[in-house]
């Protein structure tokens, strides 16, 4: 029983750990009119979620592998897949796809997405995550998952041409980049929601 209760007590511990921000990192990006912190250097490739199993929603204010910015908490998924599918991976997570008008969630979100990179000798490759983005071609416009208009102005992407893209166009964030890409393409994914209450 009580090497249970340390069990429980140590998980405890650092399942807090891993839902606070990430640590300042040097050699400023600008995004926007921002620097963003990016990694000096790698020595593997880091894929999301690869030291621990993503484990299902468990209630908590901040899920193991979740990390946590004011009141949202963030996954960078560690599967691939399409954009419905990741659609779908989020909603059963009672998460969504990323949503994000703000420059500050902007910013944080891609200081922790250059930590899913890997070297390729000359330069660096930063893996792309799908965002709750998708243009609309009835409408004509870019939308976000829940049918609403992207309106802040914060990403700047053209009207696709549906040649280039046959089965739809969707929105992924690389690097510092947000751009797009054919819906049916695989690509990790980008889940926020937000906190449970303690």
């Amino acid at each position: 029983m009580l090497l249970c209760l340390l069990f429980l007590i140590t998980a405890r511990i650092y399942g807090a750990q891993m839902c606070q921000p990430g640590r300042k990192q040097e050699n400023p990006v600008m995004v926007g009119e921002h620097h963003i912190s990016k990694p000096m250097s790698y020595q593997k490739p880091s894929l999301p979620g690869t030291l621990r199993k993503q484990p299902q929603d468990s209630g908590e204010k901040c899920p193991v592998l979740w990390i946590a910015k004011q009141d949202r908490s963030y996954l960078f998924s560690p599967k691939r897949g399409t954009w419905n599918q990741c659609n779908s991976s989020c909603t059963s997570q009672s998460a969504e796809l990323l949503k994000t008008e703000t420059k500050e969630e902007l910013i944080f979100l891609t200081a922790r997405s250059y930590e899913y990179a890997e070297d390729r000798g000359s330069s660096v490759y930063y893996y792309p995550f799908w965002i709750g983005l998708m243009f609309d071609s009835r409408k004509a416009k870019w939308v976000w998952a829940d049918a609403s208009a992207l309106s802040s102005g914060l990403f700047m992407l053209s009207d696709p041409s549906p040649q280039n893209y046959p089965g739809g166009a969707c929105s992924y964030l690389q690097g510092n980049k947000v751009k797009a890409g054919g819906c049916g393409d695989t690509r990790f994914c980008i889940c926020e929601k937000k906190k449970e209450a303690q």
